[in-house]
């Protein structure tokens, strides 16, 4: 049973969407580390907005006396720009020598003055500002003399957009399912499956478990205690609320005693320690679907993203999480960012402004951290990634190229390939890895049918005969908003390119296969029509895909990701057959070393497999690890007065105890560096492996989706090819092979960062 109580505040109502052009960009530049997060560093993003909107820093008095310095406004919620569900958090700060009753502020023509009271920091106003239409609207902070008379005034356009979106990511998925009642929220109240906000309650047990919390009966005796990270002991009693916000169904929770008062933006509570967290949940799906919070797969129940964690809250985090930054419902980066910023925006609008809001999430859920931190600066100020992959778009290339040198030893080989031939072509610990792959993720991410959720209603997906006018479900078709479409065939574009790729090169040079094997796989090795079905010929990246998959972030180049700390972790599951190989940390790693020349921001974790007796406690060992570090760092930098960059403050705040580490079978920690060519202790337990692109000769970072091409040179591959061995290969590989000591074709740093589409 659940014990709860229903609010009659409904996010969002039926509305007109909005659409907006593509490739919009209201910043630009590597300045742009916009607020909305860490509110004691990152002013210079919204800052750059600001100053654009507000006029009249000076303005004569009524009276014809000399210029006064006017009222300061800005947005504390979100950006100016990106406001949603019709109201916003607004500072003024008053100008120096005056008091705050000589403030009057107006939304358009209406005085919202009442709506201000003093923030806590001196000569600062902060007032929830509501009642906004859809649209530009502009904010006005009058200073008063003692006449009445207006001195200066300071202005503001805000931008409102419906609760129920979009914001920035473009055109919403149509048809799309509702799935608010398989989530206990009731039916959906209109088109957008909006549902009534919900508020319940849950307490940690004694017998280490959440349960159902009834306000009105005596508290349980197995009712446990927490200490939070201030110190402060209270009840682990969580208020968890719930409803919609751009189509998505959102969670929040955090340590509240019922009957007491809440958090707000003026005041704080005992249970909550102005930290936030936001929870991202792994997987990759085609979208059309509010979807879930957990999957069954093979009879097992898997959590995939919540609010209710125990650790953060324990801790006096509040939590907070929707099920469109649950990758598995929709892998689109996009609307994962733009659904964690109206969250987050209605989590600051309600409750308070954070000190700081830290990532969480593995697989699919560090792939969102990666893209946000990159291409949406501002509403992230730290990473705690688990199972890390950069972003779909490099992820989808390798998951690509398992699918086709799986289906090429399946149906395609005329000579026998022992299993340790396939993993050495693959680079994976285990060929079970690219094996499982290539019928997983694999083909998710090209199929246009299969990757379709199965709540779609029958004969709505897509089908190349059966129904060619259905909906596409591919990453590219998830991502048609941003990748825009082919003008001849409507068709998303895609940057999938496998041209020139060497398949198994690693393995020719060191012996492991012969010349014969090498020039078949890459004869019958193929590629993926538009569809996503094989093919015969290879498959090419579309030029202005990958043009706009660089320019817009969909690539993890590294930019500002120097700008916050990353602690990632994972469990060592690279023998047992788990994509979720460890090679990834130093994927990312390499990124962060080509552009910044250092990783000093970036921590690395790893424990054994769960498969380890003891692993569950192992586990929780290192994840206490990386909340504590992450929790020292990030309140570190927030106590950084000084004015050097955000980048010189992460590395000069890092705790001394933030170090690379690895856990032992037993449970003994190593501190050691971490590297891909580490002899180390940590190396020699958890060695790091290859994947089918850096097996194929690409550097680690594989920052290249479609690699320029050089002449065939046969000498270069240290083993003898015959004549008609030679003549095949340049038969093969007739426009050349791949290039890696080039950038990649299109290969540039974004430089679009808030685009919208």
């Amino acid at each position: 049973m659940r014990n709860s109580s229903r609010s009659k505040y409904v996010h969002g109502q039926a509305s007109d969407m909005v659409r907006f052009p593509h490739l919009v960009e209201p910043d630009s530049g590597p300045a742009h580390r916009a607020t909305a997060g860490l509110a004691f560093a990152r002013r210079s993003g919204m800052a750059a907005v600001a100053a654009l909107m507000i006029a009249g820093l000076a303005a004569c008095s009524g009276d014809g006396s000399a210029s006064v310095e006017a009222p300061q406004i800005k947005t504390s919620s979100s950006r100016p720009d990106i406001v949603s569900g019709g109201d916003t958090l607004v500072e003024v700060t008053v100008p120096q020598g005056f008091t705050n009753d000589q403030i009057r502020v107006f939304a358009g023509t209406v005085d919202v003055t009442t709506s201000f009271k003093p923030a806590s920091r001196a000569g600062v106003l902060l007032g929830r500002v509501g009642g906004l239409p859809d649209g530009a609207t502009t904010i006005e902070a009058r200073l008063l003399g003692a006449t009445g008379a207006v001195m200066s005034r300071g202005t503001l356009t805000v931008v409102n957009h419906p609760v129920t979106g979009p914001v920035f990511a473009g055109a919403k998925q149509e048809p799309f399912v509702c799935t608010v009642a398989t989530n206990n929220l009731g039916q959906p109240l209109d088109r957008n499956c909006s549902a009534a906000t919900e508020v319940s309650y849950q307490y940690w047990s004694t017998n280490q478990a959440f349960k159902p919390y009834d306000p009105q009966a005596p508290a349980p005796a197995d009712l446990a205690k927490t200490t939070t990270s201030e110190g402060k002991a209270v009840n682990f009693i969580v208020r968890l609320e719930r409803g919609t916000i751009n189509r998505g169904i959102y969670q929040i929770a955090f340590l509240h005693q019922p009957g007491t008062p809440l958090p707000d933006p003026w005041t704080t509570t005992d249970g909550w320690n102005r930290r936030l967290r936001y929870n991202f949940g792994g997987g990759c799906g085609g979208g059309y679907t509010q979807g879930a919070f957990e999957t069954v797969a093979a009879g097992v129940t898997y959590r995939l993203a919540t609010a209710m964690d125990q650790p953060a809250l324990a801790r006096g985090y509040a939590v907070a999480t929707s099920s469109l930054n649950v990758a598995a419902n929709n892998c689109n980066t996009v609307l994962a960012a733009e659904t964690l910023s109206m969250t987050k925006e209605y989590f600051i609008k309600k409750f308070g402004v954070p000190a700081w809001t830290v990532g969480k999430g593995g697989s699919g859920g560090s792939v969102q951290q990666f893209d946000v931190a990159q291409s949406y600066p501002g509403l992230l100020d730290g990473l705690s990634t688990d199972s890390s992959f950069p972003t779909m778009m490099e992820a989808a290339t390798i998951f690509s190229d398992c699918k086709l040198i799986r289906n090429y030893m399946t149906v395609g080989a005329t000579m026998p390939w022992t299993d340790e031939q396939k993993r050495a072509v693959t680079g994976y610990a285990s060929w079970q890895t690219c094996n499982g792959l290539a019928v997983g993720l694999g083909d998710v991410m090209v199929n246009a049918s299969s990757s379709c959720s199965p709540l779609l209603p029958v004969g709505t997906a897509f089908h190349p005969v059966t129904n060619p006018g259905g909906v596409r479900c591919a990453l590219s078709d998830n991502f048609v908003n941003v990748l825009g479409r082919d003008p001849a065939t409507q068709i998303a574009r895609r940057p999938l390119d496998n041209v020139g790729v060497q398949y198994g090169l690693q393995a020719l040079k060191s012996g492991a296969i012969s010349v014969d094997q090498f020039l078949e796989l890459n004869e019958k090795v193929g590629g993926f029509d538009a569809n996503g079905q094989v093919q015969v010929a290879r498959h090419v990246g579309d030029s202005e895909a990958l043009r706009i998959a660089y320019q817009t972030g969909r690539v993890l180049v590294g930019t500002n990701l120097d700008a916050m700390p990353i602690i990632a972790s994972r469990a060592y599951n690279d023998t047992l057959g788990d994509l979720h190989d460890r090679t990834r940390d130093f994927q990312i790693r390499a990124k962060l070393d080509d552009l910044f020349g250092n990783h000093d921001n970036h921590v690395l974790l790893i424990a054994p497999s769960a498969a380890t007796p003891g692993a569950a406690a192992i586990m929780a060992s290192m994840l206490s690890v990386q909340i504590v570090e992450m929790e020292k760092w990030l309140d570190a930098i927030a106590a950084d007065t000084t004015k050097d960059s955000l980048a010189q403050k992460v590395k000069r705040n890092k705790p001394q105890t933030a170090k690379d580490a690895c856990w032992r079978p037993d449970g003994s920690k190593v501190e050691e560096p971490a590297s891909f060519d580490s002899t180390g202790t940590c190396n020699t337990l958890y060695k790091p492996f290859l994947d089918p692109r850096s097996a194929a000769g690409a550097p680690l970072a594989e920052t290249a989706l479609k690699c320029q091409l050089k002449p065939v040179d046969v000498n270069a591959y240290g083993v003898p090819f015959t004549v008609p061995q030679t003549a095949r290969l340049n038969a093969i590989f007739a426009e050349g092979v791949c290039d890696y000591a080039k950038p990649g074709v299109q290969q540039q740093a974004p430089s679009r960062f808030w685009a919208s589409f």
